[in-house]
């Protein structure tokens, strides 16, 4: 069946296959609304004194509990109340470790195997110190029909995350700030990140 699905389709002379049916706009149009929508949630939480530690695009950490009309467990455009965590560790977006009520240790980490991961681990790089973990890697080669995975081992250097500044206040990571860009009179962009 792979074999078949392969050579039906348009492969260069890298073994490589083009993507034919991808809908930019309607990804862009769909992150974009979801944005919006997560954006009037954080807001929310903002002027209701509530602390924002860790959002992505469907997802939100908060120390105060949300209005019905925002939570439900499936309904589509509600929050669903996952974990209520006694401890966490956000190190960037999609790389974090919570405790939940129930003991519960949870580890999610962009782009490695979250399994080679523990809690101490996200301890260690908000403290700034470099860990190990596993990332397992797949090369795809359509034109022989394979493809091979291999685990390799990768340093986490959790200073090299810059989507965001740290703030660092009495040697300790206490929170981020966002990257601001602005022009000058001559066009020149100026960064805050230095």
């Amino acid at each position: 069946m792979l074999i078949e699905v392969l050579n039906r389709t348009n492969v260069d002379e890298k073994g490589t296959m083009p993507i034919n049916n991808v809908s930019i706009t309607t990804a862009a149009a769909v992150l974009s609304y979801a944005r919006i929508h997560m954006a009037k949630i954080m807001l929310y939480i903002l002027e209701n004194n509530g602390t924002l530690y860790y959002t992505d695009t469907d997802s939100i950490v908060t120390n105060i509990r949300l209005p019905e009309e925002m939570v439900h467990p499936t309904t589509l455009g509600k929050l669903k109340l996952e974990h209520t965590i006694v401890q966490g560790y956000f190190i960037a977006d999609k790389t974090y470790a919570i405790i939940n009520t129930e003991g519960k240790v949870i580890i999610k980490a962009k782009g490695v195997s979250s399994s080679t991961l523990t809690f101490e681990s996200f301890e260690k790089m908000y403290n700034r110190e470099v860990v190990d973990a596993t990332k397992v890697s797949s090369r795809r080669n359509y034109k022989d029909g394979y493809v091979s995975i291999s685990n390799d081992i990768v340093k986490l250097n959790p200073t090299s995350y810059t989507k965001r500044l740290r703030v660092i206040h009495k040697d300790k990571w206490i929170g981020t700030e966002i990257i601001s860009v602005e022009k000058d009179e001559d066009e020149t962009l100026h960064s805050n990140k230095n």
